[in-house]
């Protein structure tokens, strides 16, 4: 191999960063690598979600949320077991060992929500029918999906977002597991009225 081809070789190998899922922080961590001039990151080894603790399980949906919102790819290996592919859909997938995708890669499916000085934006078109709504950022719904933590636990929210926002329908907005609760809308820029 020549040195230019090696170079370039070199080059693409680094727009991914190789990550362990645990030695990502949260989403300053991301920032850090977008700002670096990374175009995503490659998770390590085969990931089985149904084998990962439930912080972790939610941890890697929250990687996933945020690595989307800072501009960064995903690439990672595993199944889908313990996730839902129709919640997830707008996230990156993982890669099977028959090489195919865990579900279909985002091309024209979102999830956004935009923050608001008392409300939360809602940006919804994974499902045949393209839904916007507003959810208040003090219930325990809007708590959730303004959170940055990808270790939040339902009750250090004070109520179960389950309970309560029965109308915006939460099961599809946020990913549970155990006691531990992250949103899955993609977080975009800061929405003003």
């Amino acid at each position: 191999m020549t040195g230019q081809v090696g170079d370039r070789v070199d080059a693409r190998r680094r727009l991914f960063a190789d990550v362990d899922l645990a030695q990502v922080d949260g989403r300053c961590h991301l920032v850090d690598l977008a700002q670096a001039g990374y175009a995503g990151l490659r998770l390590h080894g085969w990931i089985d979600p149904a084998v990962l603790s439930d912080l972790d399980r939610v941890r890697l949906v929250g990687l996933l949320r945020d690595a989307r919102g800072v501009g960064l790819r995903v690439s990672w290996k595993g199944t889908t077991n313990e996730l839902d592919p129709v919640m997830l859909c707008h996230l990156d997938p993982p890669r099977r060992q028959d090489g195919s995708f865990g579900w279909e890669p985002p091309t024209t499916r979102s999830l956004s929500v935009r923050r608001g000085p008392a409300m939360l934006s809602i940006d919804d078109t994974r499902g045949p029918d393209h839904r916007r709504f507003e959810v208040e950022r003090r219930s325990a719904l809007g708590a959730v999906l303004d959170g940055l933590s990808w270790s939040r636990r339902l009750g250090d929210i004070g109520a179960d977002p389950h309970d309560h926002d029965h109308d915006h329908d939460a099961d599809r907005l946020l990913f549970r597991s155990g006691d531990f609760v992250v949103g899955v809308a993609v977080r975009q820029g800061v929405w003003c009225a």
